[in-house]
């Protein structure tokens, strides 16, 4: 996948989302960051992170959020440090980091490369109590699909119930479910520049798949009843 990643950013693409929210990555990470909803000063923790773009695009928005990335691909790793970004090298699904440290924690468009149970367990390992999960990721339109596997990519693409189902498990409460529009077109624009690219996503072109995007919110414990958005 480093190549991949390689000719998307060469090519001006620092977000490795196959589906954004909006047709630029500023517009973006900015609804993005509404959905998510940081506190002032929040520690956030994302998990699966590409290069750190989320993040840093959150702190333009409010300099006061503490980001910490975690991936454990080498390029992506290279590119952090580079970028002076603070990574932790390790799994998303073993961080390693110190419990109950985080106040929200993120998965965008990463969480299919590992187990959904361990994904949702590490989560709440991380957060403090009534910290917020936020999953980006897709669902399935077929219902004839249990489940799909994007060999080409290592990802799986799992049912809004199976979600619902571990986060449960995992200690969290639902706060948000959400399908909203898909922008593949930064997809296309690459694929037409980039042999690399094009080869790799050709088999998962998301405007061809039974596939719609999910924003999910969770909570760690008991809601509350108190609306989360501000007014």
């Amino acid at each position: 996948m480093s190549a991949v990643f390689q000719q998307f950013m060469e090519n001006g693409a620092y977000l490795f989302n196959a589906a954004r929210l909006a047709p630029t990555e500023e517009e973006h990470c900015k609804l993005y960051y509404d959905f998510v909803h940081p506190e002032e000063g929040a520690l956030i923790v994302d998990l699966g992170c590409g290069v750190g773009e989320v993040g840093a695009w959150f702190n333009k928005f409010d300099p006061s959020l503490r980001l910490m990335n975690v991936v454990n691909d080498e390029m992506l790793v290279g590119a952090m440090k580079a970028a002076g970004r603070v990574c932790v090298n390790r799994s998303m699904d073993d961080t390693g980091l110190v419990g109950g440290m985080a106040d929200n924690v993120m998965f965008n468009e990463s969480i299919g490369h590992v187990s959904l149970g361990a994904a949702f367990k590490e989560a709440a390992r991380l957060l403090k109590p009534g910290g917020t999960l936020t999953v980006k990721d897709f669902s399935i339109n077929s219902h004839a699909l249990p489940w799909l596997h994007l060999d080409q990519w290592g990802y799986t693409i799992h049912r809004p119930e199976d979600f619902i189902r571990e986060a449960h498990h995992a200690g969290f409460s639902v706060q948000a479910l959400i399908h909203p529009p898909m922008f593949t077109k930064h997809w296309h624009d690459i694929m037409e520049k980039s042999d690399v690219a094009r080869e790799s996503a050709m088999l998962h072109n998301p405007d061809e798949l039974p596939i719609c995007m999910v924003l999910y919110r969770f909570v760690k414990g008991e809601l509350d009843g108190r609306a989360r958005d501000r007014s």
